[in-house]
C-alpha cells in the first residue's frame, strides 16, 4: 500500500515531466487521481493528508498551465462546463469516497451484506448515544448530527467507514433517511436512493465542482485572462451548433 509520501512523489513526477503541459494534465487526470480512490474507500489517511497532497500539487498545476502563483484556484478546480479545468481536489474526493462507500454497503444487492450493514451501523450508533438507537437516530448519526443524544462525547473506540461517512457529510451537509429499508440520501436538494446507487459518486463530485464554477469576481480579475470569460456556458454548445450547419 503506497504511503502518502510515495502518492507525492507520483503526482510531482508527472507534472515536472518532459510530457507538454496538456499531456501533464491529462495524465494526472487518467493516473494520479484514479490511483487515490482505493486508500480514500478504506479511510486509510485523514483528509489533512490529503489537503496536503493538493497543497503540494497545485503550485506545479498552476506552473504547468503558465498561470502566476497568485491566481485563483477557481480556474483549476471549476467545472470544465464552466471553460475551467475540472481538476480534482483530493481532500473533497476522499469525503465523497467516505459517504459513497457507506451508501453502497447499505444499499448492496447482495442481502447478506446489506444486513451486515445495518447492523454494524446500528452497533455503532449504539456505542456513540450510549443506548439501542431507532431508525432516525441512526440516520442522524450518519448525517453528522451531533445535538440530543449526540451531544455527549463518546467515542465508538475504533475508526470505521461508518465514523467517516459520519464526518464527511457533516462537512458536506449530506443527510440521511431510512425509510421502508430503503437508505436515501440527499445532498444540495438531489436525493438518491438505492437505484441510484452508481450516480452516488458522480452525482457527489460534479455538484461541488459545479460549486467551485468561476464566479464573476474569477471572470473579472485582471490577472485571469479570458478563457472563462468567452467560454460558453456548456460543453456542448459548440456541438450542437456545428450540427446545425
Amino acid at each position: 500500500m503506497a504511503s502518502l509520501e510515495e502518492m507525492t512523489n507520483i503526482g510531482l513526477k508527472i507534472m515536472r515531466s518532459k510530457l507538454a503541459p496538456w499531456q501533464r494534465i491529462d495524465a494526472l487526470k487518467t493516473f494520479f487521481f484514479p490511483s487515490t480512490v482505493h486508500l480514500m474507500r478504506m479511510g486509510t489517511f485523514q483528509k489533512t493528508a490529503w489537503e496536503n497532497i493538493d497543497n503540494i500539487i497545485r503550485p506545479e498545476i498552476k506552473a504547468t498551465l503558465y498561470l502566476p502563483q497568485e491566481a485563483s484556484s477557481e480556474y483549476l478546480y471549476g467545472s470544465t462546463n464552466g471553460g475551467c479545468c475540472g481538476i480534482r481536489m483530493l481532500a473533497e474526493d476522499s469525503d465523497i469516497a467516505a459517504v459513497d462507500s457507506a451508501f453502497k454497503l447499505l444499499t448492496s444487492p447482495d442481502g447478506r451484506v446489506a444486513t451486515d450493514a445495518r447492523s454494524h451501523i446500528h452497533t455503532t450508533t449504539e456505542k456513540r448515544i450510549g443506548r439501542p438507537p431507532s431508525t432516525e437516530e441512526v440516520a442522524l448519526y450518519l448525517s453528522g448530527e451531533d445535538e440530543g443524544p449526540f451531544r455527549a462525547k463518546r467515542g465508538t473506540g475504533v475508526k470505521s467507514v461508518w465514523s467517516c461517512a459520519r464526518m464527511a457529510s457533516k462537512r458536506n451537509k449530506v443527510n440521511w433517511n431510512f425509510t421502508n429499508n430503503s437508505t436515501i440520501i440527499k445532498h444540495m436538494g438531489v436525493e438518491l436512493k438505492p437505484k441510484n446507487v452508481m450516480r452516488c459518486n458522480a452525482h457527489n463530485a460534479k455538484q461541488l465542482q459545479i460549486k467551485k464554477e468561476c464566479g464573476p469576481h474569477t471572470k473579472s480579475g485582471p490577472r485571469q485572462g479570458n478563457g472563462v470569460r468567452r467560454s460558453p456556458p456548456r460543453r456542448d454548445t459548440l456541438y450542437k451548433k456545428r450540427r446545425l450547419h
